[in-house]
């Protein structure tokens, strides 16, 4: 849903950065991770942004682990109650595929626009 939305924003060649900045994203998260398939990202995103692009990504994505380890650490566990709730209004057993990549992909035009607004 967002996706398509951001999709009429941006153009072609945007758009392929993007798939760019999400399939880095999806290696580096990949567990267990597959070093060759990461390198691959890796020098796929260096090739549209440089090195900065590179570690932009790479701190956002630590970030978010890093987030994930201190939510761990507090023992809190999901609320069941709360997961019905949101499979309710995401429809998430319909639309899975595309609200799994949508955060990512909203987190990866974020990126690609600071950096574009950076002149990077």
């Amino acid at each position: 849903m967002v996706k398509d939305a951001a999709s009429k924003y941006i153009t072609e060649k945007e758009q392929k950065e993007v798939k760019i900045l999400e399939a880095f994203g999806s290696a580096m998260a990949e567990r267990p991770i597959n070093l060759e398939e990461l390198s691959k990202r890796r020098e796929d995103l260096r090739l549209i942004g440089g090195d900065e692009l590179v570690i932009e990504a790479s701190a956002v994505v630590a970030n978010f682990a890093h987030v994930t380890k201190i939510v761990d650490t507090t023992g809190r566990k999901h609320d069941p109650q709360l997961i019905k709730f949101l499979q309710k209004i995401f429809f998430l057993r319909r639309h899975g595929s595309k609200i799994k990549y949508s955060l990512l992909t909203v987190l990866a035009i974020g990126t690609y626009a600071l950096l574009r607004k950076k002149g990077v």
